[in-house]
């Protein structure tokens, strides 16, 4: 049975957490405001290969990553509102899923927009 979780050492790219805040325009409706940076993250990414990749990219239309993180990164959660800087790729997040609960990992899906 293959491992899910990541070994620490392999936990080695920066990646950027951001957050998008929507702003109320004079007209009384919502636009995406300026995303921020909440926090900076060690991880391991690498894009997805395959089957798994061919069917995600048709639901996304992106070139979907996925990404292992340690939790927890303090009193703040990454889900489907938030904006993720990997190198100069922009991802956004499908899918946030714990792999391991005793190790405290997540596997996050995430795709870049083509």
């Amino acid at each position: 049975m293959a491992k899910d979780y990541v070994d620490i050492g392999h936990l080695n790219n920066k990646l950027i957490v951001k957050s998008v805040n929507p702003t109320t325009d004079s007209g009384g409706g919502a636009t995406e405001g300026t995303p921020t940076t909440v926090t900076t993250i060690w991880c391991n990414i690498k894009p997805m290969t395959g089957n798994r990749a061919l069917e995600f990219a048709q639901i996304t239309n992106g070139k979907p990553y996925e990404i292992v993180i340690n939790y927890p990164i303090g009193d703040f959660t990454i889900d489907e509102t938030n904006i993720l800087t990997f190198d100069s790729r922009i991802l956004t997040v499908h899918s946030v899923v714990q792999i391991d609960e005793s190790l405290k990992q997540y596997k996050i899906i995430a795709y870049e927009k083509v």
